[in-house]
C-alpha cells in the first residue's frame, strides 16, 4: 500500500506493481497529470476521495481494480474519458465523478458495472455513453 506521495508541478504518476490499494486522499488537490500502473500490478481499491480536486487528466485502470470510493474524482475538471473496461469493478458510486466538468465520455465495454449511483456523475459535460450491446435491451 502507498503511503504519501510527495511529487507535483503535473507530472505523470506510475503506480508500481508492490501496490494494493490507494489510500485516501492520497492524491488530493495534488498536481498531477497522467496515471499509470506498472504492469503486474495488484491494486484492487481506490480509497474515498482519492484524487479528489486533483489536476489528473487521465487514468487507465487495471484489470484487477474492484472498488472506487466515493468521491475518489470529484473536481477532477480535466478529465475528459473514463473507461472500466476490463476491470471487475461492479458499481460506480456516489459522487465518484462529481463536477468533473471536462468529463464527456464514460467507456463501460467490456466492463462489469451493473449500477451506477444516482450523483456519480452529477455535474459533468458526460454527452457520451459505451455500454455493452445486449440483445434483451430491445
Amino acid at each position: 500500500t502507498l503511503i504519501d506521495y510527495f511529487g507535483g508541478d503535473g507530472e505523470d504518476v506510475v503506480i508500481p506493481n508492490i501496490s494494493q490499494n490507494i489510500p485516501h486522499n492520497m492524491f488530493a488537490f495534488k498536481n498531477i497529470s497522467n496515471v499509470t500502473f506498472e504492469k503486474g500490478v495488484a491494486v484492487m481499491s481506490l480509497g474515498s476521495s482519492a484524487f479528489t480536486s486533483s489536476t489528473i487528466k487521465s487514468i487507465v485502470f487495471p484489470p484487477c481494480l474492484s472498488y472506487i470510493g466515493h468521491y475518489c474524482f470529484e473536481n477532477c475538471n480535466q478529465l475528459t474519458e473514463i473507461s472500466f473496461s476490463n476491470t471487475t469493478v461492479d458499481r460506480i458510486l456516489d459522487g465518484c465523478f462529481r463536477n468533473c466538468a471536462g468529463l464527456k465520455k464514460l467507456i463501460l465495454a467490456e466492463s462489469k458495472v451493473k449500477n451506477i449511483y444516482w450523483t456519480a456523475f452529477s455535474s459533468t459535460a458526460l454527452d457520451t455513453i459505451e455500454r455493452p450491446f445486449n440483445k434483451s435491451d430491445f
